[in-house]
């Protein structure tokens, strides 16, 4: 019974393997359309994004001359389909987040199951392939943290209200959670659990992977591992801030003294309700520092697992200070396809996607939001 359930779990892990890529290369490739389709915008957006989505629904976007609202696409079968997916069945409660999290922590926990037993079965793992996995430990012990954390926000941090997310963004969110643990742990990439021949290259190659004996200091792990607590820390400090402004704005109370860290929208004569916005932290110089702290999370965590990876038998990406600039481009090359970068390369779009949308939001609601000087993201360039 034990080795059919085991069977059935190897099983499954090589499906996520056979899926991971060629999820996030489509997701990477079409976060950015929801900047300029409607349709996808309307799957995508949640909270106050979808509130502007669904006014525009109900009338009040503006129209051209042959009675379509402006960017819809003038395809009779297009537009029927849009109408069908803006249909208030599909809306589930933003508050659901939280979901998500249960089910990254759900697969985590398998995720640590097999690397705790893994490395103590030494009679089918020599002492490089354990060694290999204790190797991960740094990145679990981040990925539970963030989880944990994020988990721990959703009940006593986040203010819910009656925001609304589309039920294709949650379906997607509780996908990108269930994957993250087994992408993220190196032990559990490129085949290395559907491979049973011991004599194949596969196999012998990651044999011979281990923290110990690659390149890297463990200086720089400790460096990452302290960069990612920080940005964590950051993450949690500006949903703070934004949950103590709709505590705020819920009793009806506002304070205009911008050096307080908050400021009423509603003085710029908006026709929208009255919305508060912080000013504290990096919000002083852009709009959704919270998403720049995921990106940040998200890079620790895949220079971690490149840094597992890194040995010259791999092929894996060597860049050291005499390596000449014009190497750099194929050092990239070899690390790309890497599911960990692609894991990376979809949350860098899909968090600058995003905070472009919510910039929008605020320079379209906000009169004198410009006048702020804030950029959506990334200082000076996003």
């Amino acid at each position: 019974m034990m080795m059919m359930m085991m069977m059935i779990l190897k099983q499954a892990l090589c499906f996520v393997n056979a899926l991971v890529t060629p999820l996030y290369l489509l997701l990477t490739v079409t976060a950015p359309l929801v900047l300029v389709l409607p349709l996808v915008r309307t799957l995508a957006s949640h909270g106050k994004l979808r509130s502007t989505t669904s006014s525009k629904k109900d009338g009040s976007s503006t129209k051209t001359n042959t009675g379509r609202r402006r960017g819809e696409v003038a395809v009779p079968l297009y537009g029927y389909l849009q109408k069908l997916l803006e249909s208030e069945l599909l809306l589930m409660p933003k508050k659901y987040f939280r979901h998500f999290y249960y089910v990254g922590i759900i697969a985590l926990l398998v995720v640590s199951a097999l690397a705790v037993v893994g490395a103590t079965r030494e009679d089918e793992m020599d002492s490089s392939s354990r060694s290999r996995v204790q190797g991960n430990i740094p990145v679990l012990a981040l990925v539970w943290t963030h989880l944990m954390r994020r988990c721990y926000e959703c009940h006593f941090v986040h203010v819910w209200t009656h925001s609304k997310m589309h039920v294709a963004g949650y379906l997607l969110g509780l996908l990108h959670y269930s994957l993250l643990p087994f992408v993220v742990v190196t032990g559990y990439n490129d085949g290395f659990v559907c491979q049973e021949n011991p004599g194949s290259y596969t196999y012998k190659m990651i044999q011979e992977i281990s923290l110990h004996n690659s390149h890297v200091s463990n200086s720089l792990v400790l460096f990452l591992v302290l960069v990612c607590f920080w940005a964590q820390y950051q993450q949690h400090r500006h949903h703070q801030l934004l949950a103590q402004l709709r505590k705020t704005g819920s009793t009806g109370k506002t304070n205009n003294d911008r050096g307080s860290g908050l400021y009423n929208a509603e003085q710029e004569k908006t026709n929208a309700r009255d919305y508060t916005l912080p000013t504290q932290g990096w919000f002083s110089r852009i709009s959704c520092p919270h998403y720049l702290a995921e990106i940040l999370i998200y890079i620790c965590w895949a220079v971690l697992v490149e840094l597992q990876w890194h040995d010259h038998h791999t092929g894996g990406m060597r860049i050291t200070t005499a390596t000449p600039v014009i190497e750099l481009p194929k050092q990239l090359l070899l690390v790309l396809p890497r599911r960990h970068w692609l894991l990376f390369l979809w949350v860098l779009v899909n968090q600058c996607v995003a905070a472009m949308a919510t910039h929008q939001w605020y320079l379209q609601n906000i009169p004198t939001y410009a006048s702020l000087g804030r950029y959506a993201i990334l200082p000076y360039l996003l």
